[in-house]
């Protein structure tokens, strides 16, 4: 995540970090970019679990698998340590990738 990124702005002061709703933006627009999923498919039946913190400067890497009935299950690290994981399934639109990753 670059250094500059006005999602750190305001969280917080001195100890920035990345909140996790960016987190998950970030993360579906990378498997967007890499056509697992279709641009503004929405999503449904989501679980999330935020393990550790994203700091500026961070480069975070995106891995995903795609499961039964369209589930898909996904994991965020950063330098290979897990920051979340979780996963979705796809409403309308089917996810196109097996399986893949990719770097935020």
């Amino acid at each position: 995540m670059a250094v500059d990124d006005p999602a750190f702005d305001g969280h917080f002061p001195g100890d920035p970090l990345l909140p996790g709703a960016r987190l998950l933006d970030r993360m579906l627009r990378v498997m967007t970019e890499a056509g697992a999923i279709d641009r503004g498919t929405a999503i449904e039946g989501a679980t999330v679990k935020f393990l550790a913190p994203v700091r500026p400067g961070d480069r975070v890497h995106v891995g995903w698998q795609a499961g039964e009935r369209g589930l898909i299950r996904f994991e965020c690290t950063v330098a290979g340590v897990a920051v979340a994981s979780g996963s979705f399934r796809p409403q309308a639109a089917v996810a196109t990738a097996a399986a893949g990753d990719a770097t935020a």
